[in-house]
C-alpha cells in the first residue's frame, strides 16, 4: 500500500478535527498562512489602504518593526504573544475582537495601516469587521472576526502592515465548532528534517483499550489499522483541533495513541510522529498533545548499478611496483624490455642464458646501455620492427607520428590509474528503525571491467562516454565474477555507510588482463588490419622480433634468426632460433606469472565506505535512485594485500537504481 494512501480511513463520520496553528511550533517549513495549493511560501504584505504606509516610528533611528499579538495565550492554551500564530475557537454565530500591536524597537507605532484578510476558508464560515484598521497611540489595532455560517470549519486571518513587506505577517487560526471549545488539540514541534518542503499533515487518533493498546510499537506505519478519528489535512505549523470525541461525555476519560503523518502537498508521506503517553482526554477539559516528526527515509530496497574507479598503480609497495612497472615498460621502450626479458626469463644453462651472454657486456646484471656489438645489432633489428608495428597500427593520418611509443602514454596511464569495475548492489529489505541492514540483506556482484581508449576516435573533450569498452568478468583471460555481502547503515535518512568486508579481488589478474588483452591490442594491433591481433605476450614477443606477419605462419623465430645472423657474426641460426622460441614460451610465461603470483592470498581485498555516501531520491517519489553523483563521487576505504604487502588503492564510486 502506498504511503500516501495507506493511512486513509478512520471514522470520518465523527466530528472532524479543526485546523489551528500550533502554538509550540516555530517557522520551519512553510509559513502558517499559505494558499492550499502552494508548498513554498513567501508572505507578502497587503495593499495600501490608508493615509500612511507604515505609520510613524517612535524612534526615527530605529527601523526594526514587529507585528505581534496582544493575546498572551490562545484557546488551545498555546502561547500567542511572541509567536506568528494564535489559536482562536468560535462557537456558531459568535464574533470576537482580535487585537494586534505594532512596535519599532519595543516602542508602539501609532497611525499605521493594518490589513486583515481571510484565507483558506473553503467552507466560507468566517467574516471580518473590516479589511483595514489603524494603530492607536499604544500601537494596538483591533478588528472583529465572526462566524457567518453555522458549520464546523476553519480559516485563517492574515494580518500584515500595509505596504511594508519587511515586517512579517502574523496569523489568527480560527476554528468553528458548536461549543466553542475542544477536548483535544494536536500540534507539531518545529520540523528540522531532510524534507524542506514538508507542509501538510494528517492526525490519527487510536483509542486505547483497557490494556493500553495500541501503543506506538504496535502500529505498523505501512499498514495502519482503522483510526478512531482522523483529522482533515493541516499545515505542520498548525494544530488539529478535535471538538468532539466518540463517547467521551459518557466515559468521562479516554486514552489515545496519537499519530501524525506529514508530506509535501499531496505527495507521499515523508515524516511521521507517534505519542502513546500524553493522549489522556477528559470530559470538560482541554488537552494539547505535541508531536515531533521523524523523517521516513525513501525506500532503499532494490538493485543499483555502481561504477567503481580505482587507481591500480599509484602508491604500490616497492616489491609490487617493480613487477607492474617492468611490464608497463613495454609501452615505454619495448625494444629494451624485450632485450632484458631474454636475460630475466632464462634459466641457468638454458639457450636464453647463452643468448643473453652474446648481447650484454655484463649478462649477470644486464643494462640496456651496456650492450655488446652483437647486442647493439639485435637491438637495432628489434627497434626497426617496432617502428613498423607502431606505424602500421597508428590511428593518426601521418603514421610517422607513431614512430615513437610516447603517443600511447595518456591512455595507458588512464587504463591503469582510472581502472573501472562495474558492480551491482542489491538490498533485499529496508533498514530497521535504527537504519541497520544485516549482511544477509545486502548483496554485491562485481561483474564487468570498463576501460577507455580514445586514440584515433576523435572524442570531443566534453564527451565522457566516448571510447569506453565493457568486458564481463569470467570471460577469457579475466578473473571470475566477484560476489559478497556487507552490512550497511542508513545514516540521517540520507547517507549510507558500508561496513568493511572482504572480497577475493585478483589484483594481478586484473592488471595482467588490462595489459595483455586491452593495451597490447590497442598499441600493437587488434586484428582490424587483417593481421593477427597482438593480444598475448607470446604474440607481442613474436611480432616485436619479426613483425606481425610472422604470426600467420608461425615463422617469427626463423625470420628473426635469419635477420640476426646476417648482420651479427659469431651467432648460429640454431642458437638464435632456439633462444627465440624459448623467449616466446618461457618469456611470456615469466611476464604473466610475475603478475598472477601477486594473487596468492584469497579474500585479500577489504573494502568499505571512507565516509557515509549520500543517497538521493532525485525524482522525489520516496524511493532512493542514486548513490553519490558522477561529479561528486563517494570514496572507498580499501585495503589490498598483494604480493604479501598491504596496499591502499584510491577508489571512488557512484551509481543509479536499475
Amino acid at each position: 500500500m502506498d504511503m500516501d494512501t495507506r493511512w486513509i480511513g478512520g471514522t470520518a463520520a465523527m466530528v472532524m478535527g479543526l485546523v489551528l496553528a500550533c502554538g509550540g511550533g516555530g517557522t520551519s517549513g512553510p509559513g502558517p498562512g499559505p494558499d492550499l495549493e502552494t508548498t513554498d511560501v513567501q508572505y507578502e504584505s497587503g495593499p495600501d489602504a490608508g493615509p500612511t504606509d507604515a505609520g510613524v516610528e517612535a524612534d526615527a533611528g530605529c527601523a526594526q518593526k514587529k507585528l505581534d499579538f496582544v493575546l498572551a495565550v490562545g484557546d488551545t492554551d498555546q502561547p500567542c504573544k511572541g509567536h506568528n500564530v494564535c489559536d482562536i475557537i468560535l462557537s456558531y454565530n459568535q464574533d470576537r475582537d482580535l487585537q494586534v500591536q505594532l512596535t519599532a524597537c519595543g516602542a508602539p507605532v501609532p497611525g499605521a495601516a493594518i490589513s486583515w484578510e481571510i484565507v483558506n476558508d473553503s467552507l466560507q464560515v468566517g467574516g471580518l469587521g473590516g479589511q483595514t484598521t489603524y494603530t492607536g497611540a499604544d500601537g494596538i489595532s483591533s478588528n472583529l472576526v465572526k462566524n457567518v455560517k453555522a458549520a464546523i470549519g476553519q480559516f485563517q486571518v492574515k494580518v500584515c502592515v500595509s505596504g511594508d513587506a519587511d515586517t512579517a505577517c502574523i496569523y489568527f487560526n480560527v476554528a468553528i465548532n458548536p461549543k466553542g471549545t475542544a477536548p483535544l488539540s494536536v500540534g507539531f514541534a518545529d520540523y528540522k528534517g531532510i524534507y524542506p518542503l514538508i507542509d501538510t499533515a494528517k492526525v490519527f487518533l487510536f483509542k486505547q483499550g483497557g490494556t493500553g493498546k495500541p501503543t506506538c510499537a504496535d502500529l505498523d506505519l505501512a499498514n495502519l489499522p482503522t483510526a478512531t478519528v482522523v483529522s482533515p489535512d493541516v499545515y505542520i505549523t498548525q494544530t488539529a483541533v478535535f471538538s468532539e470525541l466518540p463517547n467521551l461525555e459518557t466515559e468521562k476519560t479516554q486514552y489515545y495513541t496519537v499519530v501524525g503523518l506529514a508530506r509535501s502537498g499531496q505527495g507521499p508521506v515523508q515524516a511521521y510522529a507517534c505519542n502513546d503517553t500524553d493522549g489522556k482526554v477528559e470530559w470538560g477539559g482541554k488537552k494539547y498533545v505535541e508531536l515531533s516528526l521523524v523523517d521516513i527515509p525513501p525506500a532503499l530496497k532494490g538493485s543499483y548499478d555502481i561504477t567503481n574507479t580505482f587507481d591500480l598503480v599509484s602508491g604500490l609497495p616497492p616489491n609490487v611496483a617493480n613487477v607492474v612497472y617492468a611490464i608497463v615498460g613495454f609501452f615505454e621502450n619495448p625494444s629494451a624490455q624485450i632485450m632484458l626479458l631474454i636475460c630475466q626469463a632464462g634459466a641457468s644453462g638454458s639457450t636464453l642464458e647463452d643468448f643473453c651472454g652474446y648481447l650484454f657486456t655484463h649478462p649477470q646484471d644486464p643494462k640496456i646501455d651496456e650492450l655488446t656489438t652483437t647486442g647493439d645489432v639485435v637491438f637495432q633489428i628489434i627497434n626497426v620492427v617496432l617502428v613498423g608495428l607502431l606505424e602500421q597500427n597508428c590511428p593518426f593520418d601521418d603514421p610517422s607520428l607513431c614512430g615513437k611509443i610516447y603517443w600511447t602514454g595518456k591512455d595507458v596511464g588512464d587504463i591503469l590509474t582510472k581502472f573501472q569495475l562495474l558492480s551491482t548492489f542489491t538490498f533485499l529489505q529496508e533498514p530497521d528503525q535504527a537504519g541497520h541492514l544485516p549482511a544477509a540483506a545486502c548483496q554485491e556482484k562485481w561483474h564487468t571491467v570498463r576501460v577507455r581508449w580514445t586514440l584515433g576516435l576523435d572524442c570531443p573533450p566534453a564527451d565522457d562516454n566516448c571510447g569506453w569498452k565493457n568486458l564481463p568478468l569470467g570471460g577469457p583471460g579475466l578473473p571470475d565474477i566477484i560476489t559478497g555481502n556487507f552490512e550497511a547503515d542508513l545514516v540521517q535518512a540520507s547517507k549510507l555507510t558500508i561496513a568493511p568486508h572482504t572480497l577475493n579481488f585478483q589484483y594481478g589478474a586484473l592488471v595482467n588482463f588490462a595489459i595483455e588483452k586491452l593495451l597490447l591490442p590497442q598499441v600493437f594491433g587488434d586484428g582490424t588490419d587483417n593481421l593477427p591481433a597482438v593480444d598475448s605476450y607470446e604474440a607481442l614477443i613474436g611480432s616485436l622480433l619479426a613483425g606481425k606477419g610472422c604470426l600467420i605462419d608461425d615463422s617469427c623465430c626463423a625470420t628473426f634468426a635469419e635477420n640476426v645472423t646476417e648482420k651479427a657474426a659469431g651467432l648460429t641460426k640454431n642458437l638464435v632460433e632456439g633462444a627465440c622460441e624459448a623467449l616466446i614460451t618461457t618469456g611470456a610465461t615469466y611476464l604473466r606469472q610475475q603478475l598472477l603470483s601477486l594473487d596468492a592470498q584469497p579474500d585479500n581485498f577489504t573494502i568499505g565506505t571512507k565516509s557515509p555516501c549520500p543517497v538521493y531520491d532525485t525524482d522525489k517519489n520516496m524511493t532512493f535512485d542514486a548513490f553519490g553523483k558522477k561529479t561528486e563521487q563517494c570514496e572507498w576505504d580499501a585495503r589490498l594485500v598483494v604480493g604479501g604487502t598491504t596496499y591502499a588503492p584510491i577508489g571512488t564510486f557512484w551509481g543509479k537504481a536499475k
